[in-house]
């Protein structure tokens, strides 16, 4: 097959991904990668489950990864959502992004400064989705990518016609107004000084590809060694030995390591009033769905779920399973069930 272009977008064809549906039924899901020069001066990365984006699928799909993920994460799930699909004999197209600064897409530029925003991270799927000329689309987001995704539903109600978010219950508040001071000392430390931008920008080099996916399964959200696995095939790089600037060989990994601190110096909070704004805009069916061992071990301790009081339905389970639930063996099939349903529901 030959790579395929649109302006200076370009796909490249990838091997199938096989589905059994049943002993008797197996589907080859067509799998190609994506690069697509975005408006905000970065080409982003992706993978495209099903017909290209550009063949005019009856259903659109955007899917959005979480902090320091990339879209590897939706590499279980979106070949089943794509088989669905195919069963009834119907065009869909799932595009899993890799978020700038993550997987293979590119870093902010240098002068960008030291921390990535919300904002532009928006703006670069914002560009993304105008160039394919999606005007409207179902958006899928775990973690971070659910904070996404809740923006972009919440500021662009018309264009998103359904919406299942993964482990997030809105914008998580890192930091207390109390701690903004301090918060923007740190920053222009950072921001004035190349030795504290040195430091906080050092990267990690592991020996081994599996003594890294060992120290990602063992991070902030345990996951199983397998599904650290998953997600580094497109997370690592290979570093060569440099003796001469005590660079010794091995894997580090791709994302910019500017991202690491960007959640937690940026003198910004949410409010409880803020997320209940951007809930209260959205209109669109939206399916939240938790892991029983994820980051909200006790739920919707704040009520967030309420302020989707516009949405045309809302839906919201909990999954036995981790944080990184969709790479879990134990969750896959009952997160495939779900999702289907309301993508079918839509």
């Amino acid at each position: 097959m030959q790579n395929t272009e649109l302006g200076d977008t370009k796909f490249y064809p990838l091997s199938n991904s096989k589905v059994f549906l049943n002993e008797n039924n197996v589907i080859d899901i067509p799998v190609s990668e994506i690069r697509i020069p975005v408006g905000t001066g970065i080409t982003l990365a992706g993978k495209v489950f099903g017909n290209l984006p550009t063949t005019n699928p009856t259903h659109k799909i955007i899917a959005l990864h979480g902090w320091l993920d990339n879209c590897e994460l939706y590499s279980d799930i979106a070949p089943r959502i794509i088989a669905h699909y195919y069963e009834k004999n119907e065009t869909a197209s799932l595009i899993a992004f890799d978020s700038a600064g993550h997987g293979l897409s590119d870093h902010r530029s240098e002068d960008y400064g030291e921390v990535y925003y919300l904002w532009d991270y928006i703006a670069d799927f914002y560009s993304a989705l105008d160039i394919l000329k999606w005007k409207n689309f179902i958006l899928l987001g775990h973690s971070y990518g659910g904070i996404l995704a809740y923006t972009i539903a919440g500021a662009f109600p018309t264009r998103v016609i359904g919406l299942i978010v993964y482990e997030n219950l809105g914008f998580m508040n890192f930091q207390t107004p109390e701690m903004h001071p301090m918060l923007l000392a740190e920053y222009l430390r950072i921001k004035t000084s190349e030795a504290k931008r040195k430091v906080k920008r050092k990267v990690i080099i592991f020996p081994t590809f599996d003594a890294a996916c060992q120290s990602k399964s063992q991070g902030m959200y345990t996951t199983s060694l397998s599904s650290s696995k998953k997600l580094l095939k497109r997370g690592l790089k290979r570093i060569r030995p440099d003796p001469s600037n005590g660079v010794t060989g091995g894997y580090s990994y791709t994302y910019d390591t500017r991202i690491t601190y960007s959640n937690y110096i940026l003198p910004m909070t949410w409010s409880l009033e803020q997320v209940e704004a951007f809930f209260k805009k959205i209109k669109c069916p939206t399916h939240v769905i938790l892991a029983s061992n994820g980051i909200y071990e006790n739920g919707d301790s704040e009520g967030r779920l309420k302020f989707l009081v516009n949405a045309k339905e809302f839906k919201y389970n909990v999954v036995n399973g981790n944080h990184h639930f969709l790479l879990e063996e134990e969750s896959i099939d009952e997160l495939t069930s779900l999702t289907n349903s309301f993508l079918d529901s839509l």
